[in-house]
């Protein structure tokens, strides 16, 4: 927007001046590691179809907010959360069809890991910028922790 704090602060931190790749040597692979919900979409589907339903009757109600005065709802939420339904799909096959010369590597879940309760109910989000997908509980994060130590400091 044009207020006057945004152009006080306009031009602090951007164009962020990007930092040149390194150099891989000779016979080193990228690769890329692919960590999948282990749960998938879970609940969001249901929420999906509520969504679609209430869109479908004219009930879902889009504000749009005015910055500094007011803040309105997420734009486009039947689409928002079509897509990350559609991101909690992916599986890796999706990845390796289009790596190229990168090797796709991905977590695998045992049939435990997938039963556990991975993520907080919706009730318990503590703010509208967040989904319950994006909250591992409490219990969980030191082992989510510990596999994400594992999967960087692995080799492929």
């Amino acid at each position: 927007s044009d207020h006057e704090d945004n152009a006080m602060r306009g031009n602090l931190w951007l164009p962020l001046v990007r930092s040149p790749g390194r150099s891989l040597g000779a016979g080193v692979t990228k690769r890329l590691v692919v960590v999948t919900d282990p749960v998938g979409p879970g609940d969001l589907t249901k929420y999906l179809e509520g969504l679609k339903a209430l869109k479908s009757k004219g009930e879902l109600v889009e504000a749009e907010g005015k910055p500094w005065v007011s803040s309105g709802s997420p734009p486009r939420p039947v689409e928002r959360l079509q897509l990350l339904v559609d991101i909690c799909s992916l599986t890796p096959d999706v990845f390796e069809k289009a790596a190229g010369d990168v090797k796709v590597e991905s977590v695998t879940y045992t049939e435990g890991q997938r039963g556990l309760k991975w993520h907080c109910s919706v009730e318990e989000v503590p703010s509208l910028q967040l989904t319950f997908k994006d909250i591992i509980v409490e219990e969980h994060s030191s082992f989510a922790a510990s596999l994400a130590k594992q999967l960087l400091a692995s080799r492929g």
